[in-house]
């Protein structure tokens, strides 16, 4: 599929390792004082693939659920 193989570029983690759990588990993402990303089209892009990509793969959907939350207002911690 080729939006599952332009991901990792688009994203610029092309090369990166996998972690099993890329984000701390106590960060507060909620929190207001945290900047707002320069480029919030690029995020919400990315965020939009990854929602077409839970239609076949749904060990991401939590996650993906999550990342939406934040789609109008990401911060850096995002």
């Amino acid at each position: 599929m080729k939006v599952t193989l332009d991901l990792p570029q688009e994203a610029r983690i092309l090369g990166c390792e996998p972690m099993r759990t890329p984000i701390n588990a106590n960060i507060d993402l909620w929190d207001e004082s945290k900047p707002l990303l320069e480029d919030v089209s690029q995020y919400m892009r990315l965020v939009g693939k990854l929602i077409y990509l839970t239609f076949t793969r749904l060990d991401i959907t939590y996650d993906v659920r999550l990342m939406s939350q934040f789609m109008h207002k990401p911060k850096e911690v995002h």
